[in-house]
């Protein structure tokens, strides 16, 4: 647990971001993508927030797709420096999502694999809910509950069970080691219920052509959930 909240965790490891290319060249970030462009038709226009963003990369694709504007904030020191080399078009703040304090409300909050870093969900949703503007939405991206316990692709993957809706994944690849909580969704969606906002949708992710097109050992879990898209509109 200690090491899956460690807000530089990805600091720490040994990989060297550039390996997994610029955008869209890494094939995990164009799996993402393919499952939120349908969405941009309703981002245009918006002001919108993300939590965890990286180097920036998707608020970078947003922001030319015709978001009004997009800030990002990430706890890992390595993404900001390259993201600020990468992508001076978007603003980016090097700052975890705890200590983020401001008074500007968004249309849309975005989070991609961001809250599996996260302990206090009940307080982050709170606090999303305060930044979101009058039926603002939030849209993240988590890992899938089942999925993360199944050995896949001869990683090492250790479980550290929490209770019977979360546990906390080390799973251990050649390139780099990843420690992440994952829960049940319902427990996102309890959560986010009780935080003020309402279910729009929940979306399972399976990997898509691009990815096992360019990664073809994914082809061995076709059709299978590797992480869900949920939705959520605010509702107080």
């Amino acid at each position: 647990m200690d090491k899956a909240i460690d807000p530089h965790q990805y600091d720490k490891v040994n990989a060297e971001w550039s390996i997994y290319g610029v955008g869209l060249q890494s094939p995990t970030r164009a799996n993402f993508w393919e499952y939120l462009k349908p969405l941009l038709s309703e981002w245009k226009g918006k002001d919108i927030l993300e939590i965890g963003s990286g180097t920036g990369w998707l608020l970078d694709l947003v922001l030319k797709e015709g978001a009004k504007s997009v800030l990002g904030i990430d706890p890992s020191t390595r993404s900001y420096e390259l993201g600020k080399k990468l992508y001076s078009n978007v603003k980016l703040l090097n700052i975890t999502f705890e200590k983020f304090n401001e008074e500007k409300n968004y249309d849309i909050v975005v989070g991609l694999l961001s809250l599996v870093n996260i302990y206090d969900i009940k307080a982050a949703f709170k606090k999303i809910n305060r930044l979101l503007k009058p039926e603002g939405e939030l849209t993240i991206i988590v890992l899938d509950y089942d999925y993360y316990k199944k050995s896949r692709f001869n990683y090492k993957i250790t479980l550290e069970i929490l209770n019977s809706d979360e546990y906390v994944a080390m799973v251990e690849r050649p390139e780099i080691v990843t420690v992440s909580i994952v829960r049940k969704t319902s427990r996102y969606i309890t959560v986010a219920k009780q935080s003020g906002f309402e279910l729009i949708e929940d979306k399972p992710l399976p990997p898509t052509e691009i990815l096992m097109r360019k990664m073809p050992r994914y082809r061995a879990v076709a059709g299978i959930p590797m992480a869900r898209l949920l939705r959520f509109k605010k509702s107080i």
